[in-house]
């Protein structure tokens, strides 16, 4: 169980209040989702939790019982935590496969051989009807959005991580794209993972299947409730 107690989150160069969050549980097996006007707070929800360079937090967020509040992001990622940001960074010259394979060995604490991986990584691509050849390209390189969603998507599949942070997933991916996402992410619920998406499609929140619903407004939440209040949202709009 993942406990955010205290979450304040500040622009570093105005000092504006941008988020401000406490008392949300996130646990494992459920899927939770954050809805809101642009401007509401949600992205800045993650950045606070993510360390965002742009931001100052405020944290005290628990994993059961440690205090993993003032962990960096590289030590959150060994916790099991996962953040997809909405805008990805292109890694230039750098090898999807190679980086891929390094983080799997950090978080397994095990070598493998890239031939073994690649092969591994291969029938999870197939599994999913997910392009192997984007395994072959470089991180986010030469990429549409949509592909670069895609090698997140495998990184997910491949990492295996427990608490998974997504912000605007669906965003720049066709309908087959958006299946692939939905597929993947309920996958990752059966296997134990919580998994807290931020989006904008109604459409697409529908097909997760979200246990939690929060919309925000100001940079706190206002409502929460289950797949009722996503559909009230829906069809009479955010609060005013």
């Amino acid at each position: 169980m993942l406990s955010i107690k205290k979450l304040n989150v500040l622009s570093k160069k105005t000092s504006v209040g941008l988020a401000q969050v406490s008392s949300r549980i996130f646990s494992l097996g459920t899927t939770s989702l954050f809805v809101g006007k642009n401007g509401s707070g949600k992205t800045s929800l993650l950045h606070g939790i993510f360390l965002h360079p742009e931001t100052l937090s405020e944290r005290e967020i628990f994993l059961g019982d440690l205090d993993i509040s003032h962990a960096s992001n590289e030590e959150l990622f060994t916790y099991g935590l996962y953040y997809i940001p909405q805008h990805l960074i292109t890694l230039s010259g750098v090898s999807f496969l190679s980086f891929l394979h390094l983080a799997y060995e950090k978080k397994e604490g095990k070598e493998i051989s890239i031939k073994d991986f690649s092969a591994q990584i291969e029938e999870v691509c197939t599994a999913y009807g997910i392009p192997f050849a984007l395994v072959q390209k470089n991180v986010h390189e030469n990429l549409s959005g949509g592909e670069r969603k895609l090698q997140e998507l495998i990184q997910l599949l491949v990492l295996k991580p427990v608490y998974i942070f997504l912000d605007e997933i669906d965003a720049h991916l066709d309908m087959d794209g958006k299946e692939k996402v939905a597929r993947v992410l309920d996958d990752c619920k059966k296997r134990g993972a919580a998994v807290i998406v931020v989006s904008h499609s109604f459409d697409f929140a529908r097909r997760l299947r979200p246990d939690f619903v929060y919309e925000m407004q100001g940079g706190k939440v206002v409502r929460q409730g289950t797949s009722t209040l996503l559909e009230s949202i829906s069809q009479s709009g955010f609060s005013e």
